[in-house]
């Protein structure tokens, strides 16, 4: 069984060379991370970027996961997860040169029988002059979005993957591997 979960690239593609204004979300508390849902603000446009608990098949068992996705929608769409919580503008105003989607590869192998998930684990956004990244958590139910800002962010990845290799009973082989795809302008496409 292989369940794919990856972010659509085309989404992404659409913001290479747009300026990337400002993201909105839950004001920090204790670490860089907030619940559920990130407004971010590129070109003349919205997106929502959300990771929401969802019933799901997740290998072996229906579980509750936070599922990612990524949409256009309107600024009044943009509002925190829980009530009483006034969401903050961080301003960026610089340019999208290119984006990397880290994605994950998670596989388990349970009485013979192979289980792959693919997801996005990280979107990288490479700016005029530093990185930014949205990472979704990696504990599967967790909503937590990780935001970070600073420059070669890309070298934090791979990170080892603890509560997935963890979680399995002994005797169930479990892989988890990473890949990197570079989004940018179609003449300077790589691979």
């Amino acid at each position: 069984m292989i369940r794919d979960l990856r972010l659509d690239e085309e989404i992404f593609k659409k913001m290479i060379g747009k300026q990337f204004n400002k993201y909105k979300c839950d004001p920090f508390v204790f670490t860089n991370t907030v619940t559920g849902i990130v407004g971010l603000y590129i070109g003349k446009k919205v997106f929502e970027l959300k990771n929401e608990q969802t019933a799901f098949q997740y290998f072996d068992s229906i579980d509750d996961v936070a599922l990612w996705n990524i949409k256009e929608v309107n600024d009044s769409e943009i509002h925190p997860v829980f009530e009483n919580t006034e969401q903050i503008d961080t301003s960026i105003n610089q340019n999208i040169n290119s984006i990397t989607l880290v994605n994950e590869h998670q596989t388990v192998n349970i009485n013979d029988q192979e289980c792959d998930l693919w997801l996005t684990r990280a979107i990288v956004f490479h700016l005029e002059n530093c990185d930014i990244y949205f990472e979704k958590d990696n504990t599967a139910f967790s909503e937590e979005i990780e935001i970070k800002r600073g420059h070669d962010l890309l070298s934090e990845f791979p990170k080892r993957n603890d509560y997935f290799l963890d979680q399995w009973i002994k005797g169930i082989e479990v892989s988890v591997e990473t890949e990197f795809i570079k989004i940018q302008h179609d003449k300077q496409k790589t691979h």
